[in-house]
């Protein structure tokens, strides 16, 4: 048996906050619980989308494969996330293949669901309008691809943009990071080979802004990396 939505621990984080109990009983009797193991595909490329996807555990990771044949590494999903949003409201083919990086437990929300929720629930339909605007689209993959920045401050740039969900505290300014990726699906992120990224590695550590163990990460003063970088810490959240 499905748990209710409002009994999950990410249900706080994500847009079905907004229904009502009337609202959520509707929801409940329409979703799905799928579970996936690592290299699992939950959509892929050109795929028309069938409804909208939440984390509720694991770690999914976007790819695209362009014309050549070139798969690269587009964004990370995290736990509390719905996605597939774009595709859907859009009602054009997914542009990326969503593979599970790690085992996940998603919950499914199929498109009949899902329209009789809309129609039923405006301040749904609201929710998702709001997310769509927040939605930084491809400006993230943008910034860690672009062949005008130094691979080690495109290297950066990512452990900003996964602060929010991989890193913890361990002092006022310092974090550790434990990063779900190995260091080819990095080195896709960044467009880059795994031989450049260790050497862009060896830089970061040079100039003393992380320390790199195998997934765990420490940045001793957080501040710094924004220096590097010219970013106003207000831009990402950080301040």
């Amino acid at each position: 048996m499905v748990k209710p939505c409002v009994n999950c621990w990410a249900h706080g984080r994500t847009e079905w906050c907004v229904l009502d109990r009337a609202g959520l009983a509707l929801h409940d009797r329409g979703r799905q619980i799928h579970d996936y193991k690592p290299k699992d595909i939950l959509f892929e490329q050109g795929q028309d989308p069938d409804g909208l996807y939440c984390m509720e555990s694991g770690n999914v990771l976007l790819s695209n494969l362009d014309a050549f044949k070139n798969e690269t590494a587009f964004r990370m999903i995290f736990q509390g996330e719905v996605f597939g949003i774009r595709s859907f409201f859009s009602e054009q083919p997914h542009n990326t293949t969503a593979k599970a990086l790690s085992a996940c437990r998603v919950c499914f929300i199929p498109k009949a669901a899902l329209n009789d929720l809309l129609e039923n629930r405006p301040e749904l339909a609201r929710e998702f309008l709001k997310s769509l605007g927040r939605d930084r689209g491809p400006w993230e993959a943008l910034l860690l691809r672009s062949p005008l920045q130094p691979v080690h401050i495109r290297l950066i740039h990512l452990l900003l943009i996964l602060r929010e969900s991989c890193a913890r505290k361990v002092s006022p300014h310092g974090l550790v990071f434990d990063l779900p990726l190995q260091r080819k699906q990095i080195a896709a992120m960044l467009a880059t080979r795994k031989e450049t990224l260790s050497r862009a590695i060896k830089e970061v550590e040079k100039q003393g802004l992380a320390n790199f163990e195998g997934r765990s990460v420490t940045v001793p003063d957080l501040r710094k990396l924004l220096e590097v970088t010219q970013i106003d810490g207000g831009q990402l959240g950080l301040t």
